[in-house]
Order: structure tokens, then C-alpha cells, then sequence
């Protein structure tokens, strides 16, 4: 859900002063000449009446150039606009306002190519971004506004209703790895969402800050009283500009196999998204973490796994090229704060990643019902499990064939942390596990930490009965 505003604020400041001006040159009554308005003003061309009609073009005092057809006095018809800011544009003029048929080429590099109305992009046009994102479709007073389609230059489509730049009415988003979201939405927010921040108990006549009443969203609001685990599961190690790292491909997928199993919660292919290598791109990383995690509830529990390459206050995604596309602590930790899950859990298996601040009747199913009944008997928060202090490396073993804090956090999780003996293992136990083992590994060499505000006894993991 992005929030796309473009405003187009291009006002010509036509309306020359007439006083103290001289002919210079040529005929400035009916033919051809050269004026100076004594402001700063010149203009060269064609004369009628003494006034400015015809072709001709026109030196703004404040560094401004119009070249193009007149009428008294004015711009009108076809004409080029280059503007003092480095902006050019070309096309139709209508009493000195841009209207009509027209391109604008900005300086920073983006382009408007469409319908004009008194100065703003209204009706039909293509705007293309100075970083390749392009929009076509419909445009109200410089805004998106109405059917459009927006191709993001990482992959990513949206095709459907727009207002006020935002998506507004019914769309589909088509993300870079595949997945499918169509939606009704409102102001950029899928209806999911707005109704889901509703206060249950609002009713129609309900004012706030004296404004128009809001609508009742009580029956459709969307929180699920169940618990569910959202979680994304990344692995790099195929890098470019950085050295290759052998195991962080089979870490991934084996924290994901486990949460897959009955251990690990269960989880549905729906709630649980894994990147690996080529896909795991800056742009894949940061939309796929939004889109998932944003889709829980104030009853259920946020993971983010990463493990790969990291620089203090960062992780570094495959396409890393030694300079751009670096995933900030900071960009991951906004996205966790927003998602408004009770329980939200941060596993990092990369150098430096002490700088992050920011789950019936069967055996089976008995297992499950104890692992989602512990969520709701805990107050939630945020931990973060980091493999190692911010000036540390984290280790790769090759007899493990792992990172060794992944290795023994999904030991951990398999059973090894339940120190008390109650089926399920917590944060706290899975933490104390992974940092003995990896000290005694490592010979101290990496340090695991834990940060946040949580409940030590949030569940992570459950032992099958």
C-alpha cells in the first residue's frame, strides 16, 4: 500500500507590466520586433496592435523562457515553457495556463506526457518517475484520481482506482515474486485494515473533532480472535560484492520447514513467506515484510528472520552493490512497529547485528491447542534475538553446515530450550539455550543478545506430546 503523491504546482506568472516599455527593434505595432518592458522583460516577435500576437518568444525577468504562439498578450496555442528550476515543457497553451495536450520534463528526472487543465495534469496521461516507476491512467488537479495502472520499476504492478494519489476502489496488486493481492481499497489501506482499526463499540451518529459522522464498522471488523503466526523467512548468500556464504540458504529453509511442522505452529502456505537468494532483493525484502505482517491482528504473533550479510545498522540483500539497495535496521524496525501484532519476534543471523534497536484430538492437534493457548496467557511485545554484539562477526561452520546461532536456535526450537519441561519453549529458554551453545562454540568469539520489551514467557516453539 503506498502513498503515491505527485503535485504539480506550475503557475507561469504570466501578465507582463506595460509601463516604461520601448521598441528596440523592428515593428512593435504590426509586424516584427523587439520590446523591452523595462522590468527585465524582452520580448522578441510578432506585433498587433501593439500587442504581443502571433509567434514569438518572451524573457521572463526571473530567468523563465516561453517560446511559442500569443494572443493578446498571452501564451496561446502550442508552445515551450523552459522554466528558471531546469522544468521544460511542450504543448498546448490556453490564456497563458498550461491546457490541453502537453509534456512536462522535470528537472530531478520525471516526466508528465498527457491532458492538462488550467495548469495541472487532468484526464488521460503517463507519469514516469525519475526512478523508472511509471503510473498511466487517469489524473484529477495533479493527483491520481480515477482507473490507472502503476508498474514499480522492482516488479510490482497495481491496476485498478485511484484518489488523491492514493489507491481508492477496487485493485489488484501484483507483487515481484507472484503473489496476488485484490482488494477493495480505501485511501491506500486495503478495507482489511481501515475496518480493522475501528473501534468496535463507533456508531454512525459518532463525531470526532466536530467533523462528518463516521460510518459503524462494528460488524465488519476484521481482528480474528484466533492466534495466527505471520513470518517472513530470509536467506542471502549469493552476493556480488560480498563474500558468498555457504549456509544461510539452508538456514532459511530449515527455520521455514519448521514452521511449517506441528512444532513450529502449522503454519498455512498464506501466512508465512520465504526469499531466498534472487529473490530477496531491497525491494522484494521491504514489500514482502510490509504485505505479510501487516495482515496481523492485535491477537497474533509477527517473525522476521534474517540471515546473510550485515553492517552496523544493516542487512544486505543480494542486490547489495556495494553502495545502494542496503535494508536499514531502521526500515525493518518501522515496519515491525507498525504491524499491529500482540507478539512480534526479530531473529537475526548476521555480522554486526547487536546494532539492531529497534501456534484437537490428536497428539498432534493437542500439541497445537497448547502451543496457541500459551500466546493468550502472555502480555506480548517485541524480542529480538541477534547473533551477535554489534562489533562481533556471526560465524558460519561448515561441519554444522550453519550459521551457528541458526543452528542452535532451531535446535532450540525443536525441543532442546524447554528447560522447565512444559511442552512449550519460550523466548527466554530459547535465548539462554542459543547463548550458551553458541559462546562454548565459538569459544566466545560470538555473543548472542536479546532486546526488547516482552514477556520472557512468550512461546515460540511447542514440544509434541
Amino acid at each position: 500500500m503506498r502513498s503515491l503523491i505527485i503535485t504539480f504546482a506550475l503557475v507561469l506568472g504570466f501578465g507582463l507590466q506595460l509601463y516604461a516599455q520601448r521598441c528596440i527593434a523592428g515593428d512593435c505595432q504590426n509586424g516584427k520586433g523587439k520590446m523591452d518592458y523595462g522590468n527585465g522583460a524582452i520580448y522578441e516577435g510578432e506585433f498587433r496592435d501593439g500587442k504581443i500576437a502571433g509567434k514569438g518568444m518572451l524573457q521572463f525577468r526571473n530567468g523563465n523562457r516561453y517560446i511559442g504562439n500569443w494572443s493578446n498578450q498571452r501564451p496561446q496555442g502550442k508552445g515551450r515553457m523552459i522554466y528558471d528550476n531546469g522544468n521544460v515543457y511542450f504543448g498546448n497553451f490556453e490564456q497563458s495556463k498550461l491546457h490541453g495536450i502537453g509534456r512536462m520534463e522535470y528537472a530531478n528526472g520525471d516526466i508528465y506526457d498527457g491532458e492538462w487543465l488550467e495548469g495541472n495534469p487532468h484526464g488521460k496521461g503517463t507519469f514516469q518517475k525519475a526512478n523508472r516507476d511509471v503510473y498511466e491512467g487517469d489524473f484529477r488537479d495533479g493527483k491520481y484520481d480515477g482507473y490507472g495502472v502503476m508498474t514499480y520499476v522492482y516488479g510490482a504492478t497495481y491496476k485498478g482506482y485511484w484518489k488523491n494519489s492514493k489507491y481508492h476502489g477496487e485493485g489488484t496488486l501484483t507483487e515481484a515474486d507472484g503473489d496476488v493481492l485484490s482488494e477493495m481499497w480505501i485511501e491506500g489501506k486495503t478495507a482489511k485494515e481501515v475496518y480493522a482499526y475501528q473501534s468496535p463499540t463507533s456508531s454512525p451518529t459518532t463525531t470526532r473533532n466536530n467533523t462528518a459522522a463516521e460510518p459503524d464498522f462494528s460488524t465488519t471488523r476484521s481482528v480474528n480472535n484466533d492466534v495466527k503466526v505471520w513470518a517472513v523467512v530470509i536467506g542471502v548468500g549469493s552476493y556480488e560484492h560480498m563474500p558468498s556464504l555457504r549456509f544461510t540458504d539452508d538456514d532459511a529453509y530449515q527455520l521455514f520447514a519448521f514452521l511449517k511442522s506441528p512444532e513450529g505452529g502449522a503454519l498455512p502456505d498464506n501466512q508465512v513467506r520465504v526469499l531466498i537468494d534472487e529473490n530477496a532483493t531491497y525491494r522484494n525484502i521491504l514489500a514482502t515484510t510490509k504485505r505479510v505482517l501487516m495482515q496481523a491482528d492485535e491477537n497474533d504473533v509477527a517473525l522476521f528472520y534474517f540471515s546473510g550479510h550485515g553492517l552496523e545498522s544493516s542487512f544486505l540483500p543480494v542486490d547489495y552493490d556495494g553502495t545502494h539497495n542496503i535494508v536499514y535496521h531502521n526500515e525493518i524496525k518501522e515496519l515491525i512497529d507498525k504491524s499491529r501484532a500482540k507478539h512480534k519476534v526479530v531473529i537475526v543471523d548476521a555480522c554486526h547485528s547487536g546494532g539492531y534497536k529497534g501456534f484437537r484430538s490428536s497428539n498432534i492437534d493437542k500439541s497445537l491447542a497448547h502451543y496457541y493457548r500459551t500466546f493468550e496467557q502472555t502480555r506480548g511485545g517485541t524480542a529480538l534475538l541477534l547473533s551477535s554484539k554489534e562489533k562481533e562477526y556471526s560465524l558460519e561452520d561448515g561441519g554444522l553446515r550453519s550459521g551457528v546461532f541458526s543452528y542452535f536456535i532451531i535446535k532450540g526450537l525443536k525441543g532442546r530450550a524447554d528447560r522447565n519441561g512444559d511442552r512449550i519453549v519460550n523466548v527466554q529458554e530459547l535465548f539462554n539455550y542459543a547463548r550458551q551453545n553458541v559462546r562454548q562454540y565459538t569459544a566466545s568469539m560470538q555473543t548472542p543478545l536479546l532486546m526488547g520489551s516482552f514477556d520472557p514467557k512468550m512461546p515460540l516453539a511447542v514440544v509434541r506430546y
